[in-house]
Parts: structure tokens; sequence; C-alpha cells
């Protein structure tokens, strides 16, 4: 009997240091978010040929890891353009560079889509340090009507 308690507390006390390394290992540069990092993108979605400002536009924001081609993205977001056109995305970020696109829709089909994409590299005039943001401002968008419509 006493054996056996012995051995099961070794075994509980080498699963929960197995346990405790494997969330060390997350929360460090393994896992995504773990820093506090975050990605801030502002801007506009107007008509191209009237400049006038169209609400309820989704933007949808996806984070690819740079070095890979991957169709998983690491990070996804999405908002819709407010009355005056603005929109806001405030991302979690990662720890390595990202390669992100930022697509405006209008679910209605009166307007064509438009994609814009960015090098989030966590370094540049970009990148806030103190804050540990990446911050991109007036990425604008100015959606063509579809013909017809």
């Amino acid at each position: 009997m006493r054996l056996f308690i012995k051995n099961t507390i070794a075994l509980l006390s080498i699963s929960a240091a197995v346990c405790s390394c494997s969330m060390a290992f997350l929360d460090g540069k393994a896992g995504a978010y773990a820093d506090g990092s975050r990605i801030l993108i502002t801007g506009t979605v107007s008509e191209l040929e009237s400049a006038q400002p169209l609400k309820d536009i989704r933007i949808t924001f996806k984070a690819y890891a740079a070095s890979e081609s991957g169709a998983v993205p690491l990070i996804a977001e999405e908002t819709w353009s407010k009355e005056d056109g603005v929109y806001a995305i405030a991302a979690p970020g990662h720890w390595m560079p990202l390669r992100c696109t930022i697509i405006a829709e209008d679910m209605s089909s009166a307007y064509e889509g438009q994609m814009h994409e960015i090098s989030v590299t966590w370094s540049g005039p970009s990148y806030d340090k103190k804050h540990n943001s990446f911050i991109v401002n007036d990425c604008n968008f100015q959606l063509q009507k579809i013909r017809g419509k």
C-alpha cells in the first residue's frame, strides 16, 4: 500500500510539473496574444465617384504568419462602417511578423468589394513600442458602384 501511495504522489508531482511547463510555454512567445500586443486599424469607406461615406459595409480583418502561405488565419476580426463611413478594428497582436488582409464588402451588392494588404513587422513608424501596438490610420476604401444597380 505504501508503494502505491508513493507512486501516486510521484505521478501527481510529475504531472503537475509537466502541466505547469506547458502553460509557461503558452504564456511565452509561443502563444498568440500573450505579450499584450495589439493591432489597431482605422479608416473610412466611401463611394468612389461622389466620395459620400458608406455605412454598413462589412470590414473583415485576417492576419496570417508572414513566413507562411497558410490558409488559416491566426487572427480574424470583423466590424462594420458607421454612419459617417468610419470603421475601426482592434485586434489582439501576435509576436511574429504578420501579413494582414482587410476586405470591405457591401452585403447588399450595390458596390464592388475591395481589399488592402498590410505587413505588420512590429517595427518602424507604425509601431508604438510603449503601448506594444501596431497602428495603421487612414486605411481607406473607395468602393465602385456596380453598374445597373
